[in-house]
């Protein structure tokens, strides 16, 4: 028997599987972060002692200079940041510190000693001559001698006494008063200002 109906058909295309590659990229995640600096070495004072300075005095021998180094440091990244790892630090000396060399004085001084060697009394010229002894084998400092006259509690003058001429000269003098010589030494062995103050003495113009 014939017919002239059109039958349905399916049709089915098998393709061929396909490996696909997926590319990702390879920038590594760990890495290195290197920073450089330049810092400068401080240089170290060197104290000397002398026994030919006298006690505390300081004397400069050598300036000191500054050194320069390059600081390298190498830190470890994870994506480009630092990690909480320490870093390895390398250490270049570009110019070497230089030391400042400081002599610093023992010797200890001796204490001088004064005394009143002389008081000489002019009577008719109602004035008095003084002179002074001075012991000073260390050779320390002398800042003052300070000669003053009293009568009673009452300063009548002050006189400065040179140290190189130990000499001083009271005029216009009052007779029959009873005046008091007053001495005092400022001097300096090396520790700071000290104070000598003589015995005081008596002086009195009669006819």
């Amino acid at each position: 028997m014939q017919t002239d109906q059109v039958l349905n058909t399916t049709t089915t295309v098998v393709k061929e599987p396909v490996t696909k590659k997926i590319s990702r990229g390879t920038k590594p995640i760990e890495g290195t972060l290197v920073e450089e600096s330049l810092e400068k070495i401080p240089f170290k004072e060197v104290v000397k002692e002398d026994d030919q300075l006298k006690k505390g005095e300081r004397v400069t021998v050598q300036e000191g200079k500054d050194g320069q180094k390059k600081v390298t440091k190498t830190y470890k990244t994870i994506k480009g940041l630092k990690t909480e790892e320490a870093p390895k630090i390398v250490e270049q000396v570009l110019e070497l510190d230089q030391d400042r060399i400081v002599k610093l004085g023992t010797k200890n001084f001796e204490k001088p000693i004064l005394s009143l060697s002389l008081v000489d009394v002019q009577d008719l010229k109602r004035s008095s001559q003084i002179r002074y002894n001075l012991e000073n084998p260390s050779k320390a400092a002398i800042k003052s001698i300070t000669l003053t006259l009293k009568k009673g509690d009452e300063i009548v003058k002050t006189l400065n006494v040179s140290p190189e001429d130990l000499t001083a000269s009271l005029t216009d003098l009052q007779y029959y008063k009873d005046y008091k010589l007053e001495t005092k030494m400022v001097y300096d062995r090396g520790e700071g200002d000290e104070e000598e103050v003589l015995k005081e003495e008596p002086l009195r113009i009669d006819l």
